[in-house]
């Protein structure tokens, strides 16, 4: 995963830019996140999917583990070329996963992700990695 920041002070405005692992050739996700506060994210999504299998749609969410938050934008298109979708979070968001599913009115994302991005399980989970 490429991880870049950016800083800038007096204002405090922090910069998170996070790509995904593309796992496949037709996939791909870039995000990039703005938090101008500490309780507010704004996100820009990059992504290309294929169609998503025969009665199933893709469902975008934003989440932080670590605060157990976990939003669901909505139903997103298939995209074969780049496209991008905006969106903002009262939280400071730390990833976002395109999960399939059979409905985009579910309440609960599924285990089934055709795309993800960043930081999807708590720290208190990750192993460290020796220097």
């Amino acid at each position: 995963m490429k991880l870049s920041r950016l800083l800038l002070l007096p204002s405090v405005l922090l910069a998170v830019s996070l790509a995904g692992c593309i796992l496949q050739p037709d996939r791909e996700i870039n995000l990039d996140i703005v938090y101008p506060t500490a309780q507010r994210s704004e996100i820009t999504m990059k992504y290309r999917v294929p169609p998503p299998p025969p009665d199933k749609v893709y469902v975008l969410w934003i989440l932080n583990p670590d605060l157990g938050r976990q939003v669901k934008i909505g139903q997103i298109p298939p995209a074969t070329r780049l496209s991008a979708i905006k969106t903002s979070v009262d939280f400071f968001a730390t990833g976002a996963v395109v999960s399939i599913e059979s409905s985009a009115d579910v309440t609960q994302m599924s285990t089934t992700w055709a795309l993800k991005a960043g930081q999807l399980e708590p720290s208190s989970t990750l192993t460290p990695r020796p220097k």
